[in-house]
Order: structure tokens, then C-alpha cells, then sequence
């Protein structure tokens, strides 16, 4: 009787219990579900994407579950796991503060990242594909950063980007630096843009890339290099490949800007500005026609007058003055026509005494020898 007594209050004990256990299961309500986590979380096409619900969210509500580091915090899931994130630690606090270790332009140079990194969740074109935000929104200028950008060949060619932007060289140096060493967050671009100055160098646009001192076209800004075009013409017969004269500067032809963003250095005209110096001043003003690619009343090429009462040598005037022939060279004919003796002057020039070619030698050995 007495294990019978015992027997029956257990049965009812475990009654009670399972009664009240089947009361709580009832009354228990399901916990909020997370939003982000829907069953179509890891669908980069559902509207419920992960990536998407964080436009309108920060990364700190996902810290909240996978822990700061993003490495599984309460939720046990590492966001970096199956290499979904694998440069996720770029989003760590103080992101968009450039004085913190942690900002994103740093991150790059850290742990020397590429522009891949970020396509990886903002797409291709940095546009916010279908799971981050866009990059365009604080870098306006990121679509430099595509495909083919080092391939001269290629329309993403970073040098061709700049010269659709007019060459404003300053939104280079929202990435680059001020120096372009690197700036933030991305590569120096003086290792390509070795001379001085950099990628301001003015070689960089205008001549020999590879050599400082020869700053002007063959290599015009239209990449001709044929003299027939011209935007090459006469360039380097005049700056570096004189006989008769000392080489002529920039300077002499082209205002010569003291940098790159000097005031008429850029400009709406699609052709370089001729205006002469002093030293192609002759009689008459020194012009340029584009029309025909002709210089006229150049002292360089014939425009001058010599007045005998003005002369250290007197005796050699047959006239009161020495004229030259004025002659008009189309700058973009570079075969070796126009440069002949009796082209710029006649043999000798009007209003000399008369001479031979042998003869001229005795007082412009300069420019003649005796063989003429």
C-alpha cells in the first residue's frame, strides 16, 4: 500500500507537469524575426538581399549579432566565412574618418589593396551593385577606376579620362595626394610620372614621356607623330635640331605657362596659341596662319631690315638698308625644301655688295663655310 501511495503521486506530479508544459508551449509567441535574415538574405536578386537591406542600415547593426570584427559574435556566423567578405575588415568603426587608422583610404595602403577589393561588394563600376552602397556618392570621380586604365590603347585609359575632364589634374589629387605619392589610399602615380613635377611635368602631354627636356611634339596631344600633321610639324627642327642658329625656345612661338594651372593654359580654342617673341620680330608683325600652316614676317625666316647708317660695317651696303625676302614656310612641310640658301635672303641679300657663296664665309663663318 505504502509503494502504491508513492506510485499514484508520481503519476500525478507528472501529470501536472506535463499539463503546465503543454500551457506555456501554447501561450509562447514567436520571437520578432530579424528583417535582414528573411529566407532570401543570400539572393543578391531578392529585394530582401542582405547587401540591399544595408543601404538603408549601418554596419553597426550588424556588429550587433557577428560581433565588431564581424568574425561570428553571438550569432556564431563569421561574415568572412565560405570568402563572402574577404576584405570585409575595411568596414570597421571610423571608416569615413581620415584621421583614424581604421579609414578605408588607409586600409589600402595597409594592407595594399586594389580597386578589385571594393568591386568585390560595390560592383565593377563602384556604383553600389546590388549589396553596398555606391562609392560615387563621396568619390565622384571613381569611374577612372575601371577596367584597362594603365592601357594607352584602351578608352579607359587614365589619360584619356583626364583630358575628358579638361585636364583637372585636382581630381587626381582627391586620391592621389597633393603630390601625387598616394595620397590616402591609393598607388603613387610618380612611379610612372618619374620627372619632375610628376604627372605634371609638362612632358607628361607634350613630346618625349620618357625624356623631361624634350617637351615638345613628335607625340602632339592628338598622339600624331608624322611632321605632315600639324601638331607636330616644325617642333623639333626648330627646338633641337638647328644648324644655323642657337636652338629656338618655347617661348619664342608659345606663351609658356608657370604651371600647369596657369590662366591660358587650358582653354575652349582646340589649337595652341602662336604668339611670337621678340626674337621673330621683323618688319611687320610675326603671324601664324592655320589655314595653311604659313609663318609671315618672321625675322627668323626673311622679315628684316638692315639700315647701312645703323651698320658696324658700312662698306658692306650697296643700298641704305639690307632687305630679306620675307619668305612665307609652311610649317608642316619638313623635307628639307624650304631651308635652302636663297629661301630666306637672296644671294647675296638685296642692298649687299656682291659676293659668292666661297666669299661669305670670310664674315659669317657662323652659318657658312668656304665650300658654301
Amino acid at each position: 500500500m505504502k509503494y502504491f501511495k508513492i506510485y499514484f503521486f508520481f503519476i500525478i506530479a507528472l501529470g501536472l507537469i506535463i499539463s503546465s508544459c503543454s500551457d506555456l508551449q501554447d501561450d509562447i509567441s514567436q520571437p520578432a524575426e530579424v528583417s535582414v535574415h528573411s529566407s532570401q538574405s543570400l539572393v543578391k536578386s531578392s529585394p530582401d538581399f542582405h547587401g540591399k537591406q544595408l543601404v538603408n542600415k549601418k554596419m553597426d547593426d550588424c556588429k550587433r549579432c557577428h560581433q565588431s570584427d564581424f568574425s561570428g559574435g553571438i550569432a556564431g556566423v563569421s561574415c568572412s566565412s565560405a570568402n563572402c567578405h574577404p576584405t570585409i575588415s575595411v568596414h570597421n568603426e571610423n571608416q569615413f574618418n581620415p584621421s583614424s587608422q581604421q579609414f578605408h583610404g588607409k586600409y589600402f595602403k595597409a594592407f595594399n589593396k586594389t580597386m578589385n577589393a571594393c568591386s568585390q561588394c560595390h560592383g565593377t563600376t563602384w556604383a553600389g551593385s546590388s549589396i553596398s552602397p555606391s562609392c560615387s556618392q563621396c568619390h565622384s570621380t571613381i569611374t577612372v577606376h575601371t577596367s584597362n586604365i594603365m592601357n594607352p590603347s584602351s578608352s579607359q585609359f587614365h589619360g584619356k579620362y583626364i583630358t575628358g575632364l579638361n585636364w583637372n589634374m585636382a581630381q587626381c589629387r582627391t586620391c592621389h595626394g597633393s603630390n601625387y605619392s598616394g595620397g590616402f589610399s591609393s598607388p603613387t602615380c610618380n612611379t610612372c610620372h618619374n620627372k619632375p613635377g610628376g604627372p605634371e611635368s609638362c612632358n607628361t602631354c607634350h613630346g618625349d614621356f620618357g625624356n623631361a627636356s624634350r617637351i615638345a611634339p613628335p607625340r602632339a596631344l592628338n598622339n600624331a607623330i608624322l611632321t605632315s600633321d600639324p601638331a607636330v610639324g616644325a617642333h623639333s627642327k626648330h627646338l633641337f635640331e638647328l644648324t644655323l642658329s642657337a636652338n629656338t625656345a618655347c617661348n619664342e612661338c608659345h606663351s609658356v605657362p608657370t604651371n600647369i594651372t596657369a590662366a591660358g593654359h587650358f582653354d575652349s580654342t582646340p589649337k595652341a596659341e602662336v604668339k611670337f617673341g621678340t626674337l621673330a620680330s621683323g618688319v611687320g608683325t610675326a603671324s601664324y596662319n592655320f589655314t595653311d600652316n604659313t609663318c609671315s614676317n618672321t625675322y627668323c625666316h626673311g622679315s628684316f631690315e638692315f639700315n647701312r647708317s645703323a651698320s658696324q660695317y658700312p662698306f658692306a651696303y650697296v643700298a641704305d638698308k639690307m632687305t630679306g625676302n620675307n619668305y612665307k614656310p609652311v610649317w608642316n612641310k619638313v623635307d628639307g625644301s624650304q631651308g635652302i640658301c636663297g629661301s630666306c635672303h637672296g644671294l647675296p641679300p638685296a642692298g649687299h655688295l656682291a659676293s659668292t657663296l666661297s666669299a661669305c664665309a670670310t664674315c659669317h663663318q657662323g652659318v657658312i663655310n668656304t665650300a658654301g
